[in-house]
């Protein structure tokens, strides 16, 4: 079985949609290792169209590498 894997979209469903056509039959399942929204202009977009595929999605915070790695520093608004 062929596993298209995506990862890290931040609500870009440009890059998305991108990604899809450049493996166009070529995956027989998706799995998405999460940061599915954030930073983008396309949260629901993106994440409507994760579901339409049936991806079968970790989901992993884009704020938690921040606190581990950099502490309570507020670097972003996203940063707690």
């Amino acid at each position: 079985m062929r596993t298209l894997i995506l990862s890290d979209l931040h609500a870009n469903g440009t890059a998305l949609n991108a990604a899809l056509e450049a493996t166009k039959g070529r995956w027989d399942r998706v799995v998405c290792l999460g940061d599915v929204v954030g930073y983008g202009p396309d949260p629901n977009e993106v994440t409507s169209k994760i579901r339409e595929l049936g991806a079968k999605t970790i989901r992993i915070s884009i704020r938690w590498p921040r606190r581990r790695w950099i502490g309570r520093a507020r670097s972003s608004p996203l940063t707690i």
